[in-house]
């Protein structure tokens, strides 16, 4: 009798399944039935090679994806701007789309607290299942494993991750794509004419600037900052560029950080510190910055705190500013 080549699987299934665990980390769940992952999910909602025609809704009613949203690569929503249509009665939904695995998922994720998911429209999920305790009650709960399930030759495995999202486009049509399909060189003739077109903008307001100024080190310092705040932040780090001028930061790095963090009023307090080592910095960060007396931003100036990726973040950007140019240009 042939000997199943998978025949230790079961026992290994039995000893995910069996709490408590000794080969799963802590705080990961088995999933049984389900062996992707949620990028596995995202990939199908966005590519309509695998996304399901239509979805069912309780009552009669079913969804048509129009559009699946603009993949957001950042914290927030999975998708973004998905245009969704529901029948009979031709509703029309514009939003944001969150994928998850489970339904309880959302509560898992605290994601009632954060405006920044107020704009969805519709909660994708691989299990069907009871509504979140706190998923809005305009927000559609739409189940991906039956609609899969349906569609012979189908299989999650195929989908290549790393071909998303930027090597595989939705369907829908592209901006210009009618005009440029079919011709090539009037496509390339026109992006380098707008690559142009804005670097032409650009070098305008780069010279405007310097004639303010007269000083290209501190033009080159406010534009590597305002690039330091990225999206989100640009127009903080530009001002507390001109506010701190390049020429007060030719001082040790730790001063250099001191001085920024305080003018931008972001240095944390020290009892917020998650540890010892932390706190003595924090503290001798305001003993360097106490003894400036400079100037700070205004009030009215915000910052972006919160939904950012930790890379993004203000301080971890402002230590970036303080290693580039202390001492820089003395």
């Amino acid at each position: 009798m042939r000997k199943d080549p998978f025949h230790l699987a079961d026992d290994y299934a039995r000893m995910l399944a069996d709490p408590p665990s000794a080969v799963l980390e802590s705080g990961v769940p088995y999933r049984s039935g389900f062996h992707w992952t949620e990028r596995h999910l995202q990939c199908l909602w966005y590519d309509e090679h695998y996304r399901p025609p239509c979805f069912p809704l309780p009552g009669g009613e079913t969804v048509r994806i129009l559009h699946p949203g603009e993949w957001n690569l950042e914290a927030g929503p999975d998708f973004l701007n998905a245009t969704l249509l529901v029948q009979p009665g031709d509703r029309w939904l514009h939003g944001d789309i969150e994928v998850h695995v489970h339904p309880t998922d959302w509560d898992a994720h605290g994601h009632q607290a954060d405006p920044a998911y107020e704009r969805v429209v519709a909660h994708v999920t691989w299990f069907a299942g009871p509504p979140p305790r706190s998923l809005p009650a305009h927000v559609l709960p739409l189940a991906l494993a039956e609609p899969v399930a349906s569609m012979p030759g189908l299989s999650l495995d195929d989908i290549d991750l790393k071909a998303y999202p930027h090597a595989a486009l939705p369907a829908t049509p592209r901006p210009c794509e009618a005009r440029l399909k079919n011709d090539p060189d009037r496509a390339r003739a026109l992006l380098a004419a707008a690559g142009h077109y804005r670097l032409q903008l650009k070098a305008a307001r780069l010279r405007a600037r310097l004639a303010q100024t007269g000083d290209r080190h501190q033009l080159f310092y406010e534009e590597v900052m305002a690039a330091l705040g990225y999206k989100h932040n640009q127009t903080p780090f530009r001002l507390l560029a001109r506010l701190l001028p390049v020429a007060s930061l030719g001082v040790s790095r730790e001063t250099a950080y001191a001085r920024l963090l305080g003018a931008a009023r972001l240095l944390p307090q020290p009892e917020a510190a998650a540890d010892p080592e932390s706190e003595r910095f924090i503290r001798t960060l305001w003993d360097l910055w106490w003894r400036e007396s400079s100037a700070e931003l205004p009030d009215g100036v915000t910052w972006r705190l919160h939904n950012l990726r930790p890379q993004n973040a203000p301080a971890r950007r402002l230590a970036a500013a303080a290693s580039l140019f202390s001492g820089m240009f003395t």
